[in-house]
């Protein structure tokens, strides 16, 4: 039988420290300058200045953590570390493609 591809979620969680107001529904609207805001606003300014090439940094990125966490549950100590460092480079490679875009609309 064939196992479907994996999927991936990503989940944003409000940090404990924070005060969220009633039921987390953030009613005033002022959650635009939270940290998670920020740093998804970062994702589509990378999709938007690097198009296509901006999206597969992010499928990248997201594909190494799905091999992450299927060689945890695999319990592949050696494909787990492989998981690890590819995950380091995809992000690393996601920083400094934000770091490029910013430098260039500052100018």
């Amino acid at each position: 039988m064939d196992r479907p591809p994996p999927g991936i979620m990503i989940a944003i969680v409000p940090h404990a420290h924070a005060e969220p107001d009633e039921d987390h529904l953030d009613r005033e609207g002022n959650g635009g300058d939270s940290e998670v805001h920020r740093r998804i606003q970062g994702n589509v300014e990378l999709l938007r200045r690097h198009g296509p090439m901006g999206a597969r940094l992010l499928r990248l990125y997201a594909d190494s953590l799905i091999h992450l966490v299927d060689a945890f549950n695999d319990r592949d100590r050696h494909a787990f570390e492989e998981a690890c460092e590819e995950c380091v480079d995809r992000l690393h490679e996601l920083i400094q493609a934000k770091r490029g875009s910013s430098k260039r609309g500052s100018k």
